[in-house]
């Protein structure tokens, strides 16, 4: 399994995360999950996930064009994220997680309670990492008292030109108005949190500027930038999929991660699916999803069923036994993905990001 550097970087950040909220209980029950991962056994009895994304908000003020809220493929669900539910259905988690990601399709600061959510979080030894477009109204002072430890922001461009091509509804001005205050209040405050992530979709309106991204963001105090990947997974259709390939990749082969290579992909088989193993989504009202990648149908509900008995459903178990691989027997979500990451002996390419050297894609072989 290949990684990109600035992927490398990131988990690292997650890693040193974890050190700080670190339990006897959690280090047992995620050397148990790395075990039953690394030899496909399918039962997790006893153990939990140790990561979490939760939906905190089924909506976002943003029509991104590839994205399944912004092109209103989301499938509804009811907004029942308050406070009060969200303790009810992470505190059961607290003893296991190292880290509670707050996103998955909706715009977690949309959520009134967000602030209040991260405070629970902290006073329950789970880091809180936060993806947000930053284009609304936010209350910086709030962010840093609530303990936010990580905070990934999608700002794709260094201009409103290029920005608005993807965040459409965004509003340029506005992120880095929002930013520019953050990192005020943070030195003013002397704050070591949170850590503050530019992250940046390379496209084909964009990939000229990424020079200039870097040097904005870092110049403005941002603590990382990143440069990923377009996903192009919510379109099945083959047509359209390549349609909008075409439309959106740019020509760098660093950042072309996601192009059609499904049929190849399924063909040539998968390695295993670590997000069956250390991860669940829960959303807004309760439902549970095997990964972020994919909007559906749920694997059960927290507010209907103990999570032992969906974490170790015939559903859950399936997947597993298959290790997340292409299967001609059933036909959920796991048996149709060709995520990047679960290419066998994917060669790869890096970028080199950080305040040293260039923003260029270099490829890791031929």
């Amino acid at each position: 399994m290949a990684f990109r550097k600035e992927q490398l970087y990131r988990y690292r950040k997650y890693v040193g995360l974890s050190r700080n909220y670190l339990t006897l209980q959690k280090l047992i029950n995620a050397l148990k999950i790395e075990s039953k991962l690394f030899t496909a056994d399918p039962d997790l009895s006893g153990l939990y996930p140790y990561n979490l994304f939760v939906d905190l908000h089924n909506s976002c003020n943003l029509k991104c064009p590839l994205c399944f809220m912004g092109r209103n493929e989301v499938i509804p669900r009811e907004n029942k994220m308050s406070l009060e539910n969200y303790q009810e259905l992470v505190a059961p988690f607290s003893p296991y997680v190292f880290q509670v990601f707050l996103q998955n399709n909706g715009e977690p600061f949309l959520n009134k309670d967000v602030y209040r959510i991260i405070r629970f979080n902290k006073a329950n030894r789970m880091a809180t990492i936060a993806s947000s477009n930053f284009s609304l109204e936010i209350a910086p002072e709030s962010i840093i008292e609530s303990g936010l430890d990580y905070l990934c922001l999608s700002i794709d461009g260094a201009s409103e030109e290029t920005y608005s091509k993807y965040r459409v509804n965004g509003r340029f001005g506005k992120v880095i108005e929002n930013l520019k205050k953050l990192i005020a209040l943070k030195r003013k405050m002397r704050s070591k949190t949170p850590f503050i992530e530019w992250q940046t979709l390379v496209s084909r309106y964009n990939h000229t500027e990424m020079q200039a991204i870097r040097s904005m963001a870092y110049s403005m105090g941002v603590d990382f930038v990143r440069f990923a990947n377009l996903n192009f997974f919510p379109f099945f259709g083959k047509e359209e999929r390549r349609a909008l390939q075409n439309e959106w990749l740019p020509p760098l082969p660093a950042f072309r991660a996601f192009e059609d290579q499904g049929e190849n992909l399924l063909r040539n088989g998968r390695t295993k699916c670590f997000w069956l193993w250390r991860t669940v989504i829960i959303n807004c009202d309760g439902g549970i999803l095997p990964c972020c990648l994919y909007d559906t149908k749920e694997w059960g509900n927290l507010y209907r069923e103990p999570f032992e008995q969906i974490w170790n459903s015939e559903t859950y178990r399936r997947a597993r036994r298959s290790r997340g691989l292409a299967s001609t027997e059933n036909d959920d979500i796991c048996d149709r993905c060709f995520a990047p990451f679960l290419r066998k002996n994917q060669p790869g390419s890096f970028l080199r990001v950080n305040k040293k050297s260039p923003c260029i894609a270099v490829p890791s072989s031929p």
